[in-house]
């Protein structure tokens, strides 16, 4: 865009997301605006932002699958999956891939949303420990804008 002397005025924003702390989720906005022919300048700004009661940020995600084909080492599954927002909004992952590992003990899954609906820039890759209940060890994915990451640390 231009200011209101004419100049070119580029200005990029991104907002960090850190936790929800007393009823608000708190953050820094990062920004860098630039003057054509003038530089540019970084701040950050923190900010919090009310949390309606009852809202964690907490999202579900629903599979099922089925055993498409195994062996002595593995056991590879299809199916789908949904995720679920703490609003009740639902989006369908009809790309749900798993593979069970005997010698690990652990299941791998890789979800996609449908490439021709609004679930097409949805991907999660979600590991579940079998010795430990089924307990999730890893997520790695980004959703409706969003990345996120989880890895279980090892404790000895």
């Amino acid at each position: 865009g231009k200011d209101d002397f004419g100049n070119k005025v580029k200005a990029d924003y991104k907002l960090e997301l850190e936790k929800i702390l007393n009823n608000s989720l708190v953050g820094e906005q990062k920004r860098k605006t630039c003057l054509n022919g003038q530089g540019c300048l970084n701040n950050t700004i923190p900010f919090a932002l009310d949390v309606p009661d009852g809202m964690t940020g907490a999202a579900w995600i629903e599979i099922d699958v089925l055993p498409i084909s195994a062996n002595d080492k593995k056991t590879k599954y299809e199916g789908t999956a949904e995720l679920i927002l703490p609003t009740g909004d639902e989006y369908s992952l009809p790309s749900s891939k798993g593979t069970y590992t005997n010698k690990k003990d652990e299941t791998k899954y890789q979800l996609k949303g449908d490439k021709e609906a609004d679930t097409q820039g949805i991907k999660t890759k979600i590991n579940l420990d079998g010795r430990k209940d089924g307990t999730v060890t890893f997520i790695n994915g980004k959703a409706l804008g969003q990345k996120f990451k989880y890895k279980q640390l090892e404790l000895e």
